[in-house]
């Protein structure tokens, strides 16, 4: 795989380097279904495992969370040098089953949020103990076992803090409400959890329960199926950012665009 170097610090992984430093991306990957799809899919997923975010980065006015990306899709055709008609479909069957690799979704027509689903069987967060490596490497011997020394110190007193003070959610609490628990339960599509919260969040003058039955309406009347007879769920996100729960309730959701709704922008 051109531009992969393996790691020689770690078994059973690849290392990347790019213009903010390295990502890694473990054998795991290719493991996968749609690693399994040949050279271009494997194109793909590089160039998707080098956009997306190592920690949260802000974007037109969001902050994208780590294991995600967001990506206008007309630009990113032209980086990648493919059709929008051929990306989409590419994307579509990582989307899918049985690979469900990724996640897409449209944020206010502005951009699209591209989430990589298990990110963590693909990762391995090690910056700190490079940071540590290059800073004692060039210390004699006696210098490096006094750091060390100081280094466990400061662990113990870590972990010892952190028991007195244990670390809170970043919502605090279990982290979710339980109204935003109640409409997580009955929403089909279970993906970026965390940014659907944040839309929830943002949602004034409707209370709780209009939205989860409008949204057990909807799945009762089938409202999610195209006229091709599959079901098209917007992203949890996408269908709060949208006010989705005041759509009208005809039966069929589908139309005749070329393109669902996450991958029109």
């Amino acid at each position: 795989m051109g531009g992969i170097s393996p790691d020689v610090s770690k078994k059973g992984s690849w290392v990347t380097p790019v213009h903010r430093g390295y990502y890694k991306a473990w054998r795991k990957v290719t493991d996968s279904i749609s690693w399994s799809r040949g050279l271009e899919y494997r194109g793909l997923i590089h160039s998707i495992l080098v956009k997306v975010n190592h920690k949260p980065l802000p974007f037109r006015g969001e902050v994208i969370p780590s294991g995600s990306f967001a990506v206008v899709m007309t630009d990113w055709c032209v980086s990648l040098g493919v059709s929008r008609q051929k990306l989409h479909r590419m994307l579509k069957v990582l989307t899918n089953k049985p690979d469900q690799f990724i996640s897409v979704e449209n944020v206010g027509n502005r951009f699209s949020l591209i989430t990589v689903l298990n990110w963590g069987l693909y990762q391995s967060d090690d910056e700190a103990g490079r940071a540590t490596n290059k800073t004692t490497a060039g210390q004699p011997p006696g210098n490096r076992r006094a750091t060390t020394g100081q280094q466990n110190k400061n662990d113990k007193n870590n972990k010892k803090a952190k028991k007195k003070n244990p670390p809170k959610s970043p919502q605090g609490g279990s982290g979710y409400t339980k109204a935003f628990e109640a409409f997580w339960i009955e929403y089909p599509k279970k993906v970026a959890k965390a940014y659907a919260f944040k839309c929830w969040k943002k949602i004034k003058g409707v209370d709780a329960l209009t939205i989860i039955d409008a949204l057990k309406a909807q799945l009762e009347a089938d409202h999610f199926r195209g006229n091709d007879g599959q079901h098209y769920f917007p992203n949890p996100g996408t269908w709060l950012n949208q006010g989705r729960w005041e759509d009208e309730i005809d039966g069929i959701n589908g139309g005749d665009d070329e393109l669902p709704p996450e991958l029109r922008r």
